[in-house]
């Protein structure tokens, strides 16, 4: 059977014209007959009714929660449809019963991949409709806004002219009042929304994990390392898309978490990251002291129940002081924005490397992916990292490097970093500036970042790319990159001019970026190219011979649940006793609230994030009205020698203090504070 019924779509646009087809055990629908379908569903465990209010309606309400809603033109051809439904599933529960005897004797493999696509199904099927909706309510505030804005000015420009009755101003008042319950109402709806999608992931995620128990199926993601199988899972991603198009090119079509159930092994060897250990001889490239063993874990695990929403943060705000108000705690993951800097040297040997390779153009090729895979750390469902204190610092040290940073301005906030090896020397600030854009915010990274390569004394220069947070409001929040990166060779005038390309549609384009390795002269020597997130390869453009610059590592077990960590991220505050005893007062693995979150003590966390943060705003207040100016402990602001701009170049004395255990000259930041 099939023909046109009317649809209910969503409360903006409300009920539409489906042409609706129902074939054997299958039901699907499209805008007109003969267009792209929509919806492709099996009747079999649907439940079918007629309206009990409305007899010209009936709905249909699958496994798992989904319901559609139709109505017929009369009462007579609305039961017509229902008894072809009902037929159509009579018949899909009869085949059913012999796909069931056939099931018994398939393959325990080919079963666990038939229950891998139904969960991806059924978790792109949500993530879709949430994306619909998060638009749809998006646009909601938007022409809010816009409304509330015209008739402030309507009813000013109205008060301003002469003549104007007295009761075009009251309706003009009363438009007004709407205006504003309007707006509450909407609030409280998006409240209510809120709720309601967490109700239904929660609902999802107990249907998925119920799957996998009667599986046998374990819940940690799976990590492949053999080449054969990593093919099968890629078969199998493909497989389970969804049939319906518009759902393909969706932005939210796939979600980050899937990724993690595909991901291969790096083919090269795997480096793991090293552990934070004693003072390194970096001179002689020997470590002076035991390095530590790394952690594959934390303390306790992300609260996955935890809603992290722009609305949740509206509700806590309700009756506050919004010039004293601090962002929850459990915005944040337990790292802090200093320890953000030091993840970029994940990918350290990418560094080392370039400071062995003879060939001068895979050198800049190097670099640039060094640039490029630091973003691969912040790839995931990230959360907000603790901001620093002015004065803190941090240090990470291991047998292969040495990197310290220093919060070292408050207003604007800059962390002024500096890292050295055997191969190289790399310094750069952490200074953006940020644009909100509604739904977004956008970070534009100020300054370069300098290295020096020892072997081959030569200096290079690169920017960082364009950062966007997206959906920080609707939808699934991730990050993009844009905009260009130099790395510029000072001795040679050789460069790398990298192009870092927008997320599109589909969520298969997030990461891409390509460009070229040029000489002095402006010929093309090398192709760069890949994903900040996945891998990076260089292509000589004479020979077309290539080389893999980067992979990703492998990512721990249970990643989601480790706030999105990769291997390198778990170590950056990781305080074992032996490093307790050589740290000073301001470093921030010694912060109490971050060190409370970790240990999954919230409350704790939350009253000592809002203790610091006021003695930082009374500590501001005394310097300023002192007349004081702060000056970095181990920083001075001054002209690069180099780059001949002004930066923050690191004095060297913090390793000698170290040494020492002399710290009588630093605040005791996270107690009594420094004034």
């Amino acid at each position: 059977m099939e023909g046109i019924l009317t649809k209910w779509t969503n409360i903006i646009s409300r009920w539409k014209k489906r042409y609706v087809v129902i074939e054997k055990d299958k039901f699907t629908y499209c805008k007109k007959k003969g267009g792209a379908i929509q919806g492709t569903y099996t009747l079999k465990d649907a439940k079918i009714e007629i309206d009990s209010k409305k007899p010209k309606r009936f709905y249909i309400r699958f496994l798992g929660g989904e319901t559609l809603h139709f109505k017929a033109p009369d009462v007579k051809e609305n039961e017509k449809w229902v008894k072809a439904l009902k037929d159509a599933k009579g018949q899909t529960e009869k085949v059913a019963k012999t796909d069931h005897e056939e099931l018994a004797g398939v393959p325990s493999d080919k079963m666990q991949v038939l229950k891998s696509q139904l969960i991806s199904i059924l978790r792109n099927r949500m993530l879709n409709e949430s994306s619909k909706l998060n638009k749809n309510m998006l646009g909601i505030f938007t022409l809010q806004e816009q409304l509330e804005g015209f008739v402030s000015e309507l009813k000013e420009e109205l008060g301003a002219c002469k003549g104007i009755p007295p009761s075009a101003l009251e309706k003009a008042e009363k438009i007004q009042s709407n205006t504003k319950e309007l707006k509450a109402k909407i609030q409280a709806a998006a409240l209510e929304i809120e709720d309601a999608k967490a109700d239904v992931t929660n609902t999802v995620k107990d249907i998925i994990s119920k799957t996998k128990e009667g599986s046998k199926v374990s819940d940690k993601p799976k990590q492949v390392s053999d080449p054969e199988e990593k093919k099968g899972g890629e078969k199998t991603r493909k497989e389970s898309k969804s049939q319906d198009p518009e759902e393909d090119s969706s932005e939210e079509n796939s979600s980050f978490y899937d990724e993690v159930f595909y991901d291969a092994v790096s083919e090269g060897t795997f480096i793991p990251p090293s552990a934070p250990g004693e003072h390194l001889a970096i001179k002689e490239g020997k470590s002076t002291g035991k390095e530590l063993d790394i952690r594959t874990t934390l303390p306790v695990k992300r609260n996955a129940r935890q809603k992290v929403s722009f609305w949740t943060m509206l509700k806590d705000m309700i009756g506050k002081d919004l010039t004293r108000v601090s962002l929850p705690v459990y915005f944040n993951e337990p790292l802090g924005l200093l320890q953000k800097a030091a993840e970029c040297f994940e990918n350290d040997y990418l560094l080392d490397k370039a400071g062995t390779e003879s060939n001068p153009y895979l050198r800049l090729a190097y670099i640039a992916a060094f640039n490029a895979s630091q973003y691969n750390a912040c790839f995931g469902d990230k959360l907000k990292p603790f901001n620093p204190i002015l004065g803190e610092t941090y240090e990470y040290v291991t047998d292969r490097y040495r990197f310290f940073c220093e919060q070292v301005t408050h207003h604007p906030p800059v962390s002024a970093c500096h890292c050295e090896s055997k191969n190289y020397v790399i310094y750069f600030n952490t200074q953006v500036t940020n644009r909100f854009w509604g739904n977004s915010i956008e970070f534009r990274p100020l300054g370069k970042t300098f290295l020096h390569l020892k072997k081959f004394n030569e200096d290079y220069t690169f920017n960082r790319p364009i950062n966007c947070t997206q959906n920080i409001i609707f939808g699934k929040l991730y990050l993009d990159l844009s905009g260009e990166t130099v790395v510029e060779n000072l001795k040679t005038g050789d460069k790398c001019v990298v192009k870092f390309r927008t997320k599109g549609w589909s969520s298969s384009s997030l990461g891409n970026l390509d460009g070229f390795v040029f000489n002095k002269a402006g010929e093309k020597m090398y192709e760069v190219k890949g994903k900040w997130c996945d891998s990076i390869w260089a292509t000589e453009v004479k020979t077309g011979d290539s080389t893999l610059l980067w992979k990703k590592f492998p990512l721990p077990d249970d990643w989601v649940n480790l706030y999105c960590f990769t291997m390198h991220s778990l170590q950056l505050n990781y305080l074992p006793e032996s490093l307790k005893k050589v740290l000073p007062p301001t470093d921030t693995r010694l912060r109490p609230d971050q060190r409370a979150y970790e240990n999954g003590d919230i409350k704790l966390a939350s009253s000592e994030k809002n203790r610091l943060e006021e003695k930082q705003r009374e500590a501001r207040k005394i310097m300023e009205k002192n007349k004081v100016v702060y000056k970095p402990a181990y920083f001075v602001y001054t002209l690069d020698p180099v780059t001949k701009e002004q930066t923050y170049l690191f004095t060297g004395k913090y390793w000698s203090d170290r040494e020492k255990q002399n710290w009588k000259h630093l605040p005791d930041l996270y107690q009594l504070f420094y004034l």
